[in-house]
């Protein structure tokens, strides 16, 4: 008998399903109680690697860091899956860029936090606050403009059973 259990994958997977859904609705959301003309534009692709190359922007990556698994049974375990989500963002003014990186970290933690208030996701429990949000320091490339990031860290955790091939 083997056990297979998706822990982080499936999180990582839930997160992305909840992203694509919901973002676009969050980012015109978030421009319009603001009050001012910064495009967030649209988020062109979701990862779950990390990339050499990141030829579209916006960007966001949902990493998956570490399981943590404090209780377990037989069929069973309590995951808590640590992921940082990182969103990858230029723009030509590094002042434009840096309120960028505070409105879609704004977004994700907003999302993720009405995705834990509806017990949405997959099953999914949002069980503790955003673990935390760092920004990058922005970085100029000649000729193409600034670019910088944000990483919200979050924690999902679920009950995962057992699935017996």
């Amino acid at each position: 008998m083997t056990t297979k259990l998706p822990l982080m994958e499936s999180a990582v997977k839930a997160l992305i399903d909840y992203f694509t859904a919901n973002m676009s609705a969050k980012l015109t959301a978030i421009t319009t109680d603001k009050g001012d003309a910064l495009s967030l534009g649209t988020v062109k692709v979701y990862y779950d690697a990390e990339q050499g190359d990141v030829p579209e922007y916006p960007a966001i990556f949902v990493l998956g860091e570490t399981t943590d698994i404090p209780e377990e049974g037989t069929g069973w375990v309590r995951g808590q899956n640590h992921i940082s989500v990182v969103a990858l963002l230029t723009d030509q003014d590094a002042s434009k860029l840096k309120k960028k990186c505070y409105r879609y970290s704004r977004a994700i933690t907003e999302l993720v936090k009405e995705a834990w208030e509806g017990r949405a996701s997959n099953g999914f429990l949002y069980v503790t606050a955003i673990e935390g949000l760092a920004y990058s320091p922005i970085m100029t490339q000649k000729g193409q403009g600034a670019i910088s990031d944000v990483t919200v860290r979050v924690m999902l955790e679920k009950v995962e059973e057992a699935a017996y091939p």
